[in-house]
């Protein structure tokens, strides 16, 4: 006896048990049309739904290719295109200028106490009286975590004169390091006041680019024309021009004389 007959001898049982369950529903088919033509569809639906799935598979398919061939092509330009090449290059070239004007950072304290020295020392040179400089929290943004730099800010109020003024404005613009002006108010009275907020950028010691070797000796640069420092300092230009050319303030009966 072979095999097959005995797996033949060995589900007969089962079979025939089936055999007798399916019987009354197929003799229940067979009287009822209707039942009938229901379980015939039920297979044409199923396979009209997996050709619908199918398709729209198929179609998302190709979408993601020709996207993905649409993107390459791009690419494939950008990098032949000579003009990106160069303002690459450009850019690249301007980080750096600017990284190297960044302040030095070792720590946040020292460049804090740095940068308020630094304050000071210019205000009073420039002549502005009474110079005061406090520090402000300045919280760390998001945009200056991921590209590694800080940003440290300062209010400067003092006496105000248009021409200190100019004279600070041009220490600023000569500075080598950045430091801009976020802010200015003006009053007038009952006292002529400055009052201004900068902010001065910084990369960690360990950031700061190689320093390039100093430039061969030359001749003494020309003094930047009146009003140079104040144009591009986020002034507008008929601010300046009014600042640089507004009348000293008056004498204030019974004031305390400005300090030098």
């Amino acid at each position: 006896m072979s095999l097959a007959d005995n797996m033949r001898a060995a589900f007969a049982p089962l079979r025939d048990q089936l055999a007798e369950a399916a019987a009354p529903l197929i003799a229940q088919v067979r009287s009822n049309r209707r039942l009938a033509i229901a379980l015939a569809l039920i297979p044409v639906i199923v396979w009209g739904y997996l050709i619908i799935v199918g398709q729209q598979w198929v179609d998302d398919a190709l979408a993601r290719v020709g996207r993905a061939r649409e993107e390459a092509m791009r690419l494939e330009k950008i990098a032949g295109d000579a003009a990106w090449s160069r303002r690459a290059r450009e850019a690249d070239t301007r980080r750096i200028e600017l990284e190297g004007r960044m302040w030095r950072i070792e720590t946040e304290g020292l460049a804090r106490a740095e940068f308020q020295e630094w304050l000071l020392a210019t205000s009073r040179k420039a002549g502005i009286g009474r110079p005061q400089v406090r520090l402000e929290a300045t919280p760390e943004s998001d945009a200056q975590r991921q590209a590694g730099y800080r940003a440290l800010n300062a209010s400067l109020s003092g006496d105000f004169a248009p021409e200190t003024l100019q004279a600070f404005l041009a220490a600023i613009a000569n500075e080598k390091r950045l430091v801009v002006i976020s802010s200015m108010r003006i009053q007038r009275q009952p006292l002529p006041r400055i009052d201004m907020v900068l902010t001065a950028y910084g990369l960690p010691a360990a950031a700061m680019p190689a320093a390039a070797p100093p430039p061969a000796p030359a001749a003494a640069a020309a003094a930047p024309p009146a009003g140079a420092a104040v144009i591009g300092q986020g002034i507008p230009p008929d601010v300046a021009a009014k600042l640089l050319n507004a009348p000293a303030a008056p004498a204030v009966p019974g004031a305390a004389p400005r300090a030098p």
